[in-house]
């Protein structure tokens, strides 16, 4: 039955449409387990920082002592040289204190536990709501094997990623202070603010992922059902951004999805970005499946006994 657009978040509804019976949920474990992921290997990698620095500052001191004013400012001194190797050693260093870090393992974990939660969640919405149990075979299986691998894949390319650029950063930080006579106290507190920067985009990491994760697993197991539209539901708090705030309650389609805006003095400012729940950058909003019994694939659900 063909649905009509009344605007955004305005369908109409019919005797053949019925909302889910169950409040979907952000996997809220899963982030806090990346999260915890990406900060353990961090720790990691400050410590081996804070070890090598008084070696660092000993290079830096030694040649600041005995190298003209035209050497120091010379990109290419010995100093520069020792302290890039000071850096391969460490990078060595930090690859040996992880090479038993299980991460691979407790990535893989936190996409296991996003899809079990998110099947068992589509489960209880399909029985409570329409009285009957889904096909369990139909929504897992090789599909779902390759979009968790995937993800997985990917997640442990974007935290070593991370870790990667913190370092080179941290090398040019040293290197570029040195030469251009900063303090060894003003370079180490750019160092702990590089770092800083590093804790918060693995944490926002974590986030976007999780969210991107469970969206893409929601969207594939209720149109592959035959559900075509949703209620969207943000988390409810003070974080949630006065756009996805004023998406709430509303109902969409998945291949019509609102269209993203921020707040300005001026009013709003559209992205350009259209979004279904967990699309959008660092989102923790999720979809309420709407059922219409008249589009519902037969083939993902068990027969309701007599």
């Amino acid at each position: 039955m063909p649905v009509k657009n009344n605007g955004p978040g305005r369908y109409s509804r019919a005797s053949t449409t019925r909302k889910s019976k169950v409040e979907p949920e952000y996997p809220q474990w899963a982030e806090s387990k990346m999260r915890a992921i990406e900060n353990r290997r961090l720790k990691e990698l400050q410590a081996v920082v804070r070890d090598s620095m008084p070696e660092i500052l000993a290079i830096a001191a030694d040649e600041m002592d005995t190298a003209s004013e035209s050497i120091r400012k010379d990109g290419y001194s010995d100093m520069v040289h020792r302290i890039q190797n000071r850096f391969r050693i460490m990078r060595d260093r930090l690859s040996r204190r992880l090479k038993t870090d299980p991460l691979e393992r407790d990535v893989r974990r936190c996409a296991d536990y996003t899809d079990r939660r998110q099947l068992q969640e589509w489960q209880r919405s399909v029985r409570a709501t329409l009285g009957i149990d889904i096909s369990k075979d139909f929504f897992i299986g090789e599909r779902y094997e390759q979009m968790l691998s995937r993800w997985a894949e990917q997640n442990v390319s974007f935290i070593t990623s991370i870790e990667s650029d913190c370092f080179d950063d941290m090398e040019k930080i040293i290197i570029d202070g040195f030469t251009k006579g900063r303090t060894p106290a003003a370079i180490s507190n750019e160092i702990q603010r590089r770092f800083d920067v590093t804790k918060s985009k693995a944490n926002l990491l974590a986030r976007d992922q999780i969210g991107t994760l469970s969206a893409d697993l929601t969207r594939t197991r209720q149109e592959s059902a035959g559900v075509k539209e949703y209620i969207w539901r943000s988390s409810g708090d003070e974080r949630v951004r006065a756009c996805h705030r004023e998406l709430d309650g509303k109902t969409f389609r998945y291949d019509d999805p609102p269209a993203m805006w921020y707040m300005t003095k001026r009013g709003k400012i559209y992205t350009g970005r259209h979004c279904n729940p967990g699309e959008d950058y660092q989102c923790r909003c999720v979809a309420k499946p709407v059922f219409d019994f008249n589009r519902l694939n037969s083939q993902a659900f068990k027969e309701k006994k007599q």
